[in-house]
């Protein structure tokens, strides 16, 4: 005994989802690099008035501070590691980029 359609109707659909995303891999900054350039940020963007590269350099080496190489700390090492840590937090924080393409749906014969 057959119940229902003694036929069936087959269809495919398809379509494609594509991701872009900065969320998938680790930082390699050590905790130092870390430290350092959220130092760096407090004095650059924490003050009303932000305080300059060399005078942040000065402070880190009365203080003992070394750069993530051990050197003494130059107005240009300071500079470094603010500007590659903002770049790094930007693409840190960037939003990830979903693409869904259009369906195709297909009848099989």
């Amino acid at each position: 005994m057959c119940v229902g359609n003694s036929y069936s109707i087959k269809w495919m659909l398809s379509f494609s989802i594509s991701t872009i995303t900065t969320h998938l891999w680790e930082s390699n900054y050590t905790d130092y690099q870390q430290y350092l350039f959220t130092r760096i940020c407090v004095y650059k963007e924490g003050f009303l008035t932000p305080i300059g590269y060399r005078k942040i350099s000065k402070i880190f080496n009365e203080e003992g501070l070394k750069t993530p190489r051990g050197s003494i700390f130059k107005n240009n090492h300071v500079h470094s590691i603010y500007k590659k840590g903002n770049i790094r937090e930007e693409r840190m924080k960037r939003e990830d980029i979903l693409e869904v393409s259009q369906p195709n749906i297909e009848l099989i014969k």
